[in-house]
């Protein structure tokens, strides 16, 4: 989410807006660990050259695939964030959690900046719990089959460390993995 609205766009955009310095800093935090830790070693050199692309002043270039950059409706939704979420809870719309895995900059499976955007915009760990779970199998229309741990639904789930209810990001490192019950994923000591 964060990664685009965080391109420098120079003097055109909003460059000295706080929610553009928030996601500047996640972009820095977050993207070029993941596609370090997140891709295969002959296709890491051209994830990190786009990263280096996205970091490059870009308020009068293109962008490959997309084309003209519109530096105010880039930067438009993290500037608009806070009204965005508060609007969102009022109206009582469902929010899921996800990314734009595969768009370049984006994996799928990496939220720490989804987290942490919705934690700075009011949610509670224990809310997002709830989103990234049966609230995004209620979205997509698949949580009678997935999403929570009930008699006869499918046996996908993570096992992880800490209570995410104390520390969100614990859920970016499950330590165990299954789908359709069986493990795929066991780091577990």
């Amino acid at each position: 989410m964060g990664s685009y609205l965080a391109m420098d766009c120079g003097s055109k955009g909003f460059p000295e807006h706080q929610e553009y310095k928030f996601f500047r800093k996640m972009l820095n935090k977050y993207v070029k660990p993941n596609m370090v830790t997140a891709t295969i070693p002959h296709l890491r050199q051209s994830y990190l050259g786009f990263y280096d692309f996205i970091q490059a002043k870009i308020e009068d270039r293109k962008m490959p695939s997309v084309g003209t950059v519109h530096p105010k409706r880039c930067h438009g939704f993290g500037v608009y964030a806070p009204e965005s979420f508060r609007n969102f809870r009022k109206s009582g719309t469902k929010v899921g959690v996800g990314t734009d895995g595969g768009t370049g900059t984006c994996f799928a499976g990496a939220f720490e900046i989804e987290f942490e955007s919705f934690l700075r915009y009011g949610y509670s760990p224990k809310e997002i719990v709830r989103m990234v779970t049966l609230g995004n199998m209620g979205i997509l229309k698949t949580d009678d089959k997935l999403g929570s741990i009930t008699e006869g639904k499918v046996a996908d789930m993570a096992l992880i460390r800490e209570n995410p209810y104390e520390n969100i990001m614990s859920m970016t490192s499950p330590t165990m993995v299954f789908k359709e019950g069986r493990c795929y994923i066991n780091t577990y000591e």
